[in-house]
């Protein structure tokens, strides 16, 4: 049986972390930048970012790290497909999410240990429920 290293897999899983938050944060400037148009972002593209993240977190051990991406994933959901219009609170909502995101990387790069996410995991949901799973429902 051939031996399986999950650390021999830290510096790519970063690398791309750390390219899904860099895209994700240039759709919201560009999204930003042009007035909120919806049709300057392509939200399936934020959505399959945020997904691949939770997976590979996932994958890497870092379950709260894919429970917040897993909440920032339900969030695109629901705007791709009940086609939400988006405002500055709901886009600053996010760029703090992904700022967390990035200090939560940050440590686990350091020091291969997830920040303490428990608190903005309930911060993230309690912003999902009043929202985004009550519109439309």
């Amino acid at each position: 049986m051939v031996s399986f290293d999950i650390n021999s897999y830290h510096s790519l899983f970063i690398k791309n972390a750390k390219d899904c938050l860099n895209s994700l944060k240039a759709n919201l400037i560009s999204f930003s930048s042009t007035g909120f148009q919806q049709k300057t972002v392509n939200i399936f593209e934020m959505y399959r970012l945020v997904h691949m993240l939770k997976s590979q977190s996932g994958f890497m051990g870092y379950q709260n790290t894919a429970q917040y991406c897993l909440l920032l994933e339900k969030i695109f959901k629901q705007i791709k497909e009940k086609n939400i219009p988006l405002n500055s609170n709901q886009i600053n909502d996010i760029n703090q999410a992904l700022d967390v995101l990035t200090k939560d990387l940050d440590q686990i790069n350091q020091q291969k240990k997830e920040i303490e996410l428990i608190d903005k995991i309930d911060q993230l949901n309690q912003i999902y429920k009043n929202q985004y799973e009550t519109v439309n429902s």
